[in-house]
């Protein structure tokens, strides 16, 4: 759900997030929690869960729980994420690209090469 949420939430523009989109996200996690707080009750194939599961799921449906009641702040610590990668992406690129221009498209040898020459 988090990594749905994620690429639900995830733009380049902040003209792109849409209210039907938080919505959508908002409504996920109400179905999610109340999925987590179905199985709690019925458990699993009729069978009732055993304690690590039982407090498993009490800690997921506690996460899921703070992401549904302060879901502002969720999605702003996945906007900004967001925004970290594509700054780090773009410097990745502009490093590349001042390499290239300084010391021209330098490949690297393969494997054959390396035996072949000894390098």
């Amino acid at each position: 759900m988090i990594f749905f949420s994620a690429m639900l939430l995830s733009n380049e523009k902040i003209s792109h997030m849409t209210i039907a989109k938080i919505m959508m996200e908002v409504m996920l996690w109400l179905f999610f929690i109340g999925f987590l707080i179905y199985k709690l009750i019925t458990g699993y194939s009729g069978h009732e869960l055993s304690t690590g599961m039982q407090i498993v799921m009490f800690a997921v449906l506690g996460i899921s729980g703070l992401i549904l009641v302060f879901n502002r702040g969720f999605r702003n610590w996945v906007r900004g994420l967001g925004i970290e990668i594509m700054k780090a992406k773009s410097e990745m690129k502009r490093t590349v690209a001042e390499e290239t221009k300084k010391f021209g498209d330098i490949i690297t040898p393969t494997s054959d090469e390396v035996e072949r020459f000894g390098r």
